[in-house]
């Protein structure tokens, strides 16, 4: 009875511990979602701006085919960044001094400047053969328009990557309201520009919208970085013992994003061959799909990678376990019911949304179908998610 009653203290307060820490995780959760719902209606606006100016037609194919390759070099280093930055700076932040978090930020940070930054030149630099690369099928005259768009689209590659890394910087410090909600600023500004210009400018607005807005929320995030009290240092210090755990974490990440995501290119590449407006109506029914993905996937993995870190850290595998498995049941049963409804709603709902201006039946019809086809793997792509 006495030993019965000396394990229920630490029994007790490792269940209050978890139902504290499930409240904070919700608590991220919320501010995640809500932001990235706003982000995504914000984006869905931006995309009936888009449509109803250029529609579904060679301009937005050479637009999708010059951004094919930059996005989803960005997607796949961000993916790399949020699962092995985090739970090594965390540790350093927890363990280590101040300084030497600050060291390992801005080695990291200037690292990656100057490794997209290359990269960015060098696609610049062999811009006919990434295009081409992109979408072999497409006609000349489309190719041609695609490379003439990508100074004003490949440097949203190193945008991209660094604002990917400052929001997983800032997510560990327990800052997640501000980060996730300037994401709105991209496709607000895109719209803005298209609305504004892009019937007497045309097309390439539609990139210096991008761009804009990319740097209107990298501001953001400078602003919220420093308030946040992370201080950068002029340094590049590649002999921190971290960043060597950090690039042997990110690699097989890298990889399996690689193959989770290259699916994209692929279709994009088999979309080629198809008639003018596939490409189009293949990357509005994913603009669709991202709702799903980035409200519910990318959020729940977000909100719970810090806390799933400290648990890895503390050694407290059973709090580990019972977490990881109670956000694989929710978003599992709630991935597959939505998967369920958007089969159902898909051709009103794109109908709704697109059919205007020089967006045409035809395309609602052929963008609806392919939403179909992304939305019967929602829960498969959840789990990967999680």
């Amino acid at each position: 009875m006495a030993r019965s009653i000396s394990d229920t203290g630490p029994r007790l307060k490792a269940v209050l511990s978890s139902r504290a820490m499930n409240r904070q995780i919700f608590r991220a959760l919320l501010s995640l979602a809500s932001a990235a719902l706003l982000i995504r209606m914000t984006g869905l606006l931006n995309q009936v701006v888009v449509s109803s100016r250029f529609g579904a037609g060679p301009r937005m194919d050479a637009y999708f085919i010059a951004s094919a390759v930059p996005i989803l070099m960005a997607s796949l280093l961000a993916s790399a960044i949020e699962s092995s930055v985090i739970p090594i700076y965390l540790r350093v932040r927890t363990q280590g001094t101040k300084e030497e978090a600050f060291r390992l930020f801005s080695t990291l940070l200037n690292l990656l400047i100057l490794s997209t930054a290359l990269i960015t030149l060098v696609m610049l630099l062999f811009r006919s053969q990434v295009v081409i690369l992109s979408a072999p099928g497409s006609l000349s005259s489309t190719i041609a328009l695609a490379a003439s768009l990508t100074p004003f689209i490949f440097p949203a590659f190193a945008l991209m990557a660094v604002i990917s890394y400052l929001e997983c910087i800032l997510n560990a410090e327990g800052q997640f309201g501000w980060p996730a909600y300037a994401g709105m600023l991209v496709p607000l500004t895109t719209a803005v520009f298209v609305f504004t210009t892009g019937r007497a400018i045309g097309i390439v607005m539609l990139c210096v919208g991008m761009i804009a807005g990319l740097c209107l929320q990298l501001g953001v995030f400078l602003i919220r970085a420093y308030r946040a009290g992370l201080a950068y240092r002029l340094v590049l210090d590649i002999r921190i013992p971290e960043i060597g755990l950090i690039l042997k974490a990110a690699l097989p990440v890298l990889v399996a994003a690689l193959i989770g995501q290259a699916t994209n290119l692929i279709d994009l590449i088999f979309s080629s061959f198809l008639p003018s407006g596939s490409i189009s109506a293949l990357n509005y029914a994913l603009k669709l799909t991202s709702v799903f993905t980035g409200v519910i996937f990318v959020s729940v993995g977000r909100a719970i990678l810090p806390y799933l870190s400290r648990q890895a850290s503390a050694n407290n595998m059973t709090g580990f376990k019972n977490t990881l498995r109670l956000y694989i049941w929710i978003v599992g049963i709630g991935t597959t019911v939505l998967s369920v409804l958007a089969v159902v709603l898909a051709h009103p709902v794109v109908h709704i949304l697109f059919q205007r201006g020089a967006f045409t039946a035809t395309d609602a019809n052929r963008t609806a179908i392919t939403f179909i086809g992304f939305a019967l793997g929602l829960t498969p792509i959840a789990l990967v998610f999680i």
